[in-house]
């Protein structure tokens, strides 16, 4: 395959790449790590400027039980995250600063399945206040055993 990163021209449309990468969530939700690998290999491939294939490719990681691979995976996210000189498009960058809660969150995750409790707890800890709507504050609040009722958290 033929990587782009050079010019960070992406092949296809957003819409197309939220499909592909949807097909990739699902082999990941089910534990399929070799098909979510190679979806997500190839988004990698295709847009490493992209955050959403290696939020994607750590999920697969987690589900298939190799916390470890998924901390060095979701480390060159938020690595794309805070690369400020990495080409982007507007919708590129706000979807990056919202991907970087839910890379932090995967990162907390991954942390505690990898048996870094103390350190997952930091970093779930301050997620776990973030809006009832936010993904990361849900995995955060998930993984700390709260249950939300409503607004407030038991």
């Amino acid at each position: 395959m033929t990587t782009l990163a050079q010019g960070y021209a992406d092949p296809f449309t957003p819409a197309e790449f939220q499909r592909l990468a949807e097909i990739g969530f699902v082999a990941a939700g089910k534990g399929w790590l070799a098909q979510a690998s190679q979806v997500f290999g190839a988004l990698i491939d295709i847009a490493p400027h992209r955050t959403l294939p290696h939020i994607g490719l750590a999920l697969a990681l987690l589900n298939g039980g190799k916390p470890e691979e998924a901390l060095r995976v979701l480390e060159r996210a938020e690595k794309i995250v805070s690369n400020s000189e990495t080409p982007a498009s507007e919708a590129e960058l706000s979807d990056r600063r919202d991907d970087s809660a839910l890379i932090q969150a995967f990162y907390g995750v991954a942390l505690k399945l990898a048996g870094h409790t103390t350190e997952s707890f930091r970093i779930l800890e301050g997620l776990s206040g973030r809006p009832s709507h936010d993904r990361a504050g849900r995995i955060a609040r998930s993984m700390l055993g709260m249950v939300q009722i409503g607004r407030a958290h038991v």
